[in-house]
């Protein structure tokens, strides 16, 4: 428990190695202020030094707040100069607050984590 009486709340992820990436499913239906840092947390300790690729399945989340967006902003700056940050499975408010912010400049997208799979390795194939 927080001095406050507030806990903090986990996140639940499931991670993989497919394809030389990591892919991460996102169980919860959000990625907001009270699980931002256990998010940023969890999926930068499943960081090597040899991957470059992150792949995110958010089918499941409805609400992502400025916290969350930080998040993913320092997950994709730490892959650094050619490494990528892919998200499938996106609902359409969640993939219309990614183009408002203008992340979808530095994100790319997928309908679902096969086809984003498929290009990700045709992309490191063309390297």
């Amino acid at each position: 428990m927080l001095p406050s009486g507030k806990s903090i709340a986990s996140m639940r992820i499931e991670t993989k190695s497919e394809a030389g990436s990591l892919v991460v499913l996102l169980i919860d239906n959000h990625l907001g202020a009270d699980v931002a840092a256990e998010f940023k947390r969890q999926v930068m300790g499943q960081l090597s030094a040899g991957v470059r690729v992150v792949l995110l399945e958010i089918s499941q989340v409805t609400f992502v707040d400025s916290t969350g967006l930080g998040a993913l902003v320092a997950i994709r700056k730490r892959l650094g100069e050619g490494g990528v940050l892919a998200i499938c499975g996106s609902q359409s408010l969640i993939l219309e607050l990614f183009q408002l912010t203008r992340l979808d400049k530095i994100v790319q997208f997928s309908p679902d984590t096969e086809t984003a799979l498929h290009h990700l390795v045709a992309e490191a194939a063309r390297r």
